[in-house]
């Protein structure tokens, strides 16, 4: 089983005999998951834009733009569910409550994104996935071979 969460990332070896399911080994990451695919979003395509385009010092997680931070992580969110199943998606920054820069211009923009882009700032995450999974492999024997069905859950496998 691996599941890659909203915010964790958890690998078991099952056995299946006489019917019934057992967990031969497991391992897991508390901090590993969808929110942090969100993050790297918001930190490396939506901030450098946002910091051309619009009067924001000091940019970044601080508490003076949590607001605005609450809705770029939704706008990641959303980018990254459509880049599921498409190779191009738009980050909408399009808040309801009207958020404005220093110089009193609302922000509102759209911002591309496509799914290599997405893959590359994700790319040590999915490796450390992998390297837990093999080590929880190793630590029983087995290899990926071994193996005779993979499950995959949670949103961030899709």
């Amino acid at each position: 089983v691996f599941d890659l969460g909203g915010g964790t990332f958890d690998v078991a070896i099952m056995s299946a005999k006489e019917g019934r399911l057992s967990v031969v080994d497991h391992c897991g990451d508390n901090y590993l998951g969808g929110k942090d695919f969100d993050w790297k979003i918001v930190e490396n395509i939506i901030h450098p834009v946002l910091i051309k385009e619009y009067n924001l010092p000091n940019l970044g997680r601080s508490e003076e733009y949590q607001m605005l931070n609450a809705v770029l992580k939704n706008a990641a969110e959303e980018a990254k569910i459509e880049l599921s199943v498409r190779d191009e998606a738009s980050i909408i920054v399009h808040p309801r409550e009207i958020i404005k820069d220093r110089d009193g211009r609302v922000i509102d923009i759209v911002i591309p994104i496509k799914r290599n882009q997405f893959e590359l700032l994700i790319k040590k995450y999915i490796e450390k996935a992998i390297n837990l999974f093999e080590q929880v492999l190793k630590k029983q024997g087995l290899s990926p071979n071994d193996i005779n069905q993979l499950i995959l859950v949670g949103g961030s496998t899709r």
